[in-house]
């Protein structure tokens, strides 16, 4: 059984993907950046059927549809967040990375509000629905509709378990737990965009809300969702939540930063040989 996590970008992926890519060894984890999203399904496809075959955790941005390329029975976890709040917190990466594709546009768009309806800025207006499409149910200028969010939830009922809300996200792991029965994923904050965000305006929230429309009716529904399978388990909410944070306070931090100091020593002295 291989796993994948489903990245969606700035909705805690980087600490959940080091939460469960320490747990293997690093020639059992597939993960790649640095490349436009729709080529890394194609880095996965070049892999040599035996590393492939090795792979035990995909980890990436990446288009859904990886389990038809591993070809064999696989698990996906994602976890989304308000979409109006992750549009946001991109704004903000995209404005402080000089390196990402998009910040030149940024700059020049002056606004929030200008740079969200940018033509180049896709990944500003319902990214999330986006990421649980298969590539050719895409239209070809990546425009989302309705029948687009149809779509996404069939896959999403099809394929993913569990997904977990940003929001409430020591609850999302204590219910991955117990719908994916394994231990406790412990973790400590990545990857946080820094900088202190101001407050949006009225006009913004409208302005991120119209472009986001159909993430914001896929996120109502995942949200639903949750609550349905939290309500479903034998979890003790707040007990069994509060039970974790404590122990994640007291040692699953320091438990985090030691398996994946260990992984990343491995990591380095397998590419040295």
């Amino acid at each position: 059984m291989k796993i994948i996590f489903h990245h969606v970008p700035k909705a805690a992926g980087s600490t959940f993907s080091a939460s469960l890519y320490c747990h293997y060894r690093p020639d059992e984890v597939f993960r790649v950046g640095g490349k436009k999203k729709n080529e890394r399904l194609t880095i996965l496809e070049q892999l040599n059927k035996g590393r492939r075959k090795r792979l035990r955790a995909i980890l990436s941005h990446m288009p859904f549809g990886a389990h038809r390329i591993v070809g064999e029975e696989c698990l996906y976890y994602s976890i989304v967040r308000d979409p109006v709040k992750r549009a946001t917190s991109l704004y903000r990466y995209i404005l402080s990375e000089p390196s990402h594709y998009l910040n030149s546009h940024c700059i020049k768009s002056g606004s929030i509000i200008e740079f969200v309806n940018h033509p180049q800025a896709n990944e500003m207006r319902n990214e999330m629905t986006r990421y649980f499409l298969y590539p050719e149910q895409m239209d070809t200028d990546e425009t989302v509709h309705d029948h687009h969010l149809a779509l996404a939830i069939e896959n999403i009922e099809n394929h993913f378990p569990s997904v977990g809300l940003l929001e409430r996200y020591d609850e999302s792991i204590v219910l991955f737990g117990s719908i994916y029965q394994h231990k406790p994923l412990y973790y400590l904050r990545l990857n946080k965009t820094t900088g202190a965000a101001h407050p949006l305006s009225d006009s913004e929230i409208q302005a991120l809300s119209k472009a986001n429309s159909i993430d914001i009716k896929l996120y109502d529904y995942l949200r639903e969702r949750f609550e349905r399978q939290l309500g479903a388990t034998q979890i003790n909410v707040p007990v069994d939540i509060d039970r974790f944070k404590l122990r994640n306070r007291i040692y699953g931090k320091a438990l985090f930063l030691i398996r994946v100091f260990i992984f990343k020593l491995r990591e380095k002295l397998t590419l040295g040989r």
